[in-house]
């Protein structure tokens, strides 16, 4: 009997490492899920984080080159000697040899391209008198351009504006094969009692775009060819594109090129993030307002926003920690070495020979090997198990075993 029950001792142990394993098992699960999506979590926090630090630099510096435009078309109100120019141009009583005003016109533009890359070409015109032969940066404004552009809606905004700087954010005009945004300033005598005419500036679509791509351009072109499914947009309020590394973009509604919703007013718009396709995959867009413009920059990319994958990961993984921790703490000592007292009874009240074959059983062997053991047969052994599940009120070897863990040691 007691090398039985030595025996015994060594299916309980191995039983015991087993539930322990279950119980630590989650534990663990846990432990790995809580760490790695904590710290997956931290790290889409701190790359959000910088994108979205790169965007407001982005932005910061396209409002700050429109912002130069913008003081740059003040000049022409601030400068004694250019507004006398201008002054001196609508009082001059040719119509056609505008030469000498020409030239100091086109002198000044030029001398501000330098420090004002956005600026392509330039127009001013007179308001009392659209006879008058406008005055040009460059010769690339032909007669019928300067027509187009005296008759457009921005022409008639920039009056309507009363010497404040005005910004067409949604019209792309072409010139010479080239797409450029129109702003300009209603032009006063510096008493600002007098109008004198409209100043028109034609900005650089392109260079906008390469101030956002820059490492998707060499020698001032774009490589087409290498745009993947990462980089950045000018959009207007209205979803118009104004600028992108794709020439076939601009001028063409953000909602046709990459099936995405677009909302106006444009105070919704900011700091969010709106889905889309490019190529065939899933992109996400992600805005950035210009301040005071109705601008907003937007990163095309195909990285997720910040999600609650990686937070699930961290709760679920808490969560299984908590439940192995507290299974852990409810498995005391008396539950897993302790004896049951009623258990010795119904124990001691069984035949020797059942006795015998409770504790094989609980040990592990099967019918046929404890029938070899007691030099029974295997059927006699059926019936011995029957009789003692009855008794005991278990059914399977598995209560079996756990009814012999509970009995005292001196029992046997």
């Amino acid at each position: 009997m007691a090398y039985i029950w030595r025996g015994m001792q060594g299916t309980i142990r191995k039983d015991l490492r087993s539930m322990l394993g279950k119980l630590i098992l989650p534990v663990l699960v846990g432990l790995f899920l809580s760490v790695y999506g904590g710290f997956s979590y931290l790290a889409e926090r701190e790359n959000e984080a910088y994108q979205q630090k790169m965007n407001l630099q982005l932005a910061k510096s396209i409002r700050q080159q429109i912002e130069n435009i913008e003081n740059l078309t003040f000049q022409f109100i601030a400068n004694f000697e250019l507004n006398k120019t201008l002054d001196h141009y609508i009082d001059s009583l040719e119509l056609y040899q505008i030469a000498p005003f020409n030239s100091v016109f086109s002198a000044f533009l030029e001398s501000q391209t330098r420090s004002h890359p956005l600026l392509r070409d330039a127009a001013f015109f007179d308001l009392n008198e659209p006879k008058r032969k406008a005055l040009t940066m460059s010769d690339n404004l032909t007669q019928s351009i300067l027509l187009e552009l005296r008759s457009s809606p921005s022409f008639q905004s920039i009056r309507d504006r009363d010497g404040r700087f005005f910004l067409d954010s949604e019209t792309v005009f072409p010139l010479n094969g080239k797409k450029s945004l129109l702003a300009g300033r209603l032009i006063k005598k510096i008493d600002g009692v007098r109008e004198i005419g409209i100043l028109l500036l034609l900005l650089r679509i392109e260079r906008l775009s390469e101030m956002l791509n820059s490492d998707l351009y060499v020698d001032g072109e774009p490589m087409e060819s290498s745009v993947g499914n990462y980089f950045s947009i000018l959009v207007s309020s209205s979803g118009t594109i104004l600028a992108s590394p794709l020439k076939g973009h601009v001028g063409r509604k953000i909602q046709e090129v990459f099936q995405t919703p677009w909302q106006s007013p444009p105070d919704t718009q900011n700091d969010k993030v709106f889905e889309g396709e490019w190529k065939d995959q899933k992109i996400y867009l992600r805005s950035c307002s210009l301040e005071g413009m109705p601008i907003f920059l937007l990163e095309v990319s195909t990285l997720p926003p910040l999600g609650h994958r990686n937070l699930s990961m961290l709760f679920a993984g808490i969560l299984l920690i908590g439940i192995g921790s507290f299974q852990l703490k409810n498995l005391k000592e008396k539950d897993l070495f302790s004896f049951d007292e009623e258990a010795s009874k119904q124990f001691e009240k069984l035949p020797p020979r059942e006795r015998e074959i409770l504790l094989l059983l609980a040990q592990g062997y099967s019918n046929k090997e404890i029938a070899y053991q007691l030099r029974l047969r295997e059927q006699t052994v059926k019936n011995y198990l029957h009789s003692l599940y009855s008794k005991l009120g278990i059914h399977d070897r598995v209560s079996a075993a756990l009814f012999v863990n509970k009995l005292k040691r001196n029992t046997l």
